[in-house]
């Protein structure tokens, strides 16, 4: 069966949302480390 353009434009779509909001929280996350080694620091 074809699939449509449309569809599989959508999951792309999908999938690129999904890496950007993991990137974001891995952002996140490596910021907040940096802090709290900051904060032992003193």
């Amino acid at each position: 069966g074809s699939v449509s353009p449309n569809k599989l434009r959508l999951k792309l779509l999908r999938i690129q949302k999904k890496k950007k909001e993991g990137e974001e929280t891995e952002t996140v996350c490596s910021s907040f480390s940096n802090e709290k080694s900051e904060l032992d620091d003193q």
